[in-house]
């Protein structure tokens, strides 16, 4: 392999969805990819071909950007508490409150109860009688459908073409998403976190190849002129980040 054709092809290795066939097995001169190549020769041939044309290796469009809010469908609940069927120091029964149905979990431990992870000794048998009772209130009205835990996470569609814009290749870029959200949160907090969602996805497509004016311009549409912290000078005291 000539030494450009070998830079090119590290180079077009991360946008080929299933290059990973290839690189655990080297010996075989079939491989399929995203691009449609067939073969290694192919492949290579495709990196002769950009080497002696001289152009860029790709060109990178953003073809949407979207924010998504999705039900978490495994939100972690221990700082409210726990569910059980069997009764412990400072367990709520569920069928004395009229709560509990044939089938179901009779005890709720709240997690201020002694020996649960939110147990403070430092405060009075009231106070944690009564933070047991808003947590007991709180699960309960979860299973009951009157809120949900929620996540927020950006999404952008890039087109990458490899051959001047002949084909192109979709490929869904996420950023990491913020799961763990209480739906009747404050809408100003959920609406920080797409924003911050947004402006961690924005960076992310730009070590992608997307140049930095198109990034500016195409979230210019998604991203308010200011942060909704309402700080106007919020990234240089660290609220959010560039």
């Amino acid at each position: 392999m000539k030494k450009e054709q070998e830079e090119w092809l590290g180079y077009l290795w991360d946008y080929l969805p299933d290059h990973h066939h290839f690189a655990m097995n080297p010996k075989k001169e079939k491989v399929q990819t995203g691009a449609g190549l067939k073969t290694k020769e192919g492949l290579l041939n495709l990196c002769q071909s950009i080497v002696d044309a001289g152009k860029p290796p790709h060109k990178t469009v953003i073809e949407s950007i979207v924010v998504n809010r999705e039900d978490d469908d495994c939100p972690c609940l221990d700082w409210l508490g726990k569910y059980s069927m069997e009764n412990c120091k400072g367990a709520i029964d569920r069928m004395e409150t009229g709560h509990w149905q044939n089938g179901e979990y009779r005890y709720f431990v709240p997690a201020v109860a002694e020996g649960q992870i939110n147990y403070d000794s430092s405060i009075s048998d009231e106070e944690r009688e009564k933070y047991s009772r808003e947590d007991y209130l709180r699960m309960e009205s979860l299973e009951s459908g009157k809120w949900y835990m929620l996540g927020v996470q950006a999404v952008c569609r890039l087109k990458i073409s490899h051959d001047g814009g002949k084909s192109w290749l979709l490929q869904d870029i996420h950023s990491s998403g913020l799961w763990g959200i209480e739906s009747d949160s404050d809408e100003s907090f959920i609406k920080q976190v797409e924003y911050e969602q947004l402006e961690e996805l924005k960076r992310l497509v730009i070590t992608l190849g997307v140049p930095q004016e198109v990034a500016d311009e195409e979230f210019s549409h998604h991203l308010p002129k200011e942060c909704p912290c309402g700080d106007s000078d919020c990234r240089s005291n660290g609220c959010c980040k560039d």
